[in-house]
């Protein structure tokens, strides 16, 4: 199965290096983690095919794209400076995450 994961750094609710939630009610796998899942999953070989680096005056986004995976899905991992539990916005971390979305989907 082809998944998109986009993820804010700054999430204060699932936090992106992982720990106990917000809340304190569990704990959160970090995004890195759940990368590898989704990699052991989907069948892919783990070693990166593409990686795309976006500086913006409001933050950086790391775009990292593995291919290599059985059946030809795709994982693609995207963490998102200076946003938080919010969909990543030009305006607010200079990253289209609507756009990524629906490039996502069109492909697959």
């Amino acid at each position: 199965m082809p998944i998109l994961m986009m993820h804010g750094i700054n999430d204060p609710v699932v936090k992106f290096y992982g720990g106990l939630s917000s809340n304190g009610v569990r704990y959160d796998i970090s995004f890195a983690e759940t990368t590898k899942i989704w990699l052991e999953a989907n069948g892919c070989d783990k070693t990166v095919s593409d990686t795309t680096f976006i500086d913006t005056d409001k933050g950086k986004t790391w775009i990292v794209d593995y291919s290599d995976c059985s059946g030809g899905t795709q994982v693609v991992a995207i963490a998102v400076e200076n946003c938080g539990h919010q969909l990543p916005r030009i305006s607010n971390s200079g990253f289209d995450g609507t756009n990524a979305i629906v490039q996502f989907f069109k492909t697959h």
